[in-house]
């Protein structure tokens, strides 16, 4: 008796979850191409592969591409989108593998409200970063502004002023 009520306890809570559960999709491409014609059998082959994985729950999607080839892992990013309220926002960084190296991180926010359409864009990268802020506004003709600030002497990851515009 007591397993039996084990047991159905352990249906219902996995039904439960199920219905909670959030959504886990992805893709996985591999190439592989055989070139017949080749003097040395390692150089008759060649192997690419890209596996993207995103889970998504609510109104937010996270995501990872790690991109292979013959020589390995050489590629790997990771990005978010999603609502926070009534901002939008979008993030992605990227990293190659082989070099150890940070490619960039790029974080993006949007905000619509009143028919007012205010941005956000900070960029970093090694050969610096920057921060630009926008707004786009107006009945029939738009308004539009922005605000351009540059970091960075192009040494690394840093937030020396440059300039503004």
């Amino acid at each position: 008796m007591k397993r039996a009520l084990v047991l159905s306890l352990i249906c219902v809570a996995g039904l439960a979850f199920a219905g909670f559960a959030q959504t886990l999709t992805g893709s996985w491409i591999t190439g592989v191409c055989l070139d017949p014609q080749t003097d040395n059998w390692p150089g008759a082959s060649t192997l690419d592969s890209e596996l993207i994985v995103t889970y998504a729950i609510g109104d937010w999607a996270f995501t990872s591409t790690t991109t292979l080839d013959g020589t390995g892992w050489i590629d790997q990013d990771f990005s978010v989108t999603g609502l926070f309220g009534l901002i939008t926002v979008s993030s992605a960084l990227g990293f190659t593998v082989p070099a150890g190296a940070f490619d960039s991180w790029v974080t993006t926010l949007g905000l619509n409200m009143a028919g007012v359409e205010f941005s956000g864009v900070f960029t970093l990268e090694p050969a610096g970063s920057s921060l630009v802020l926008g707004m786009i506004a107006g009945l029939g003709s738009a308004v539009e502004g922005s605000i351009d600030v540059t970091f960075g002497d192009g040494a690394g990851c840093d937030f020396d002023f440059v300039d503004v515009t």
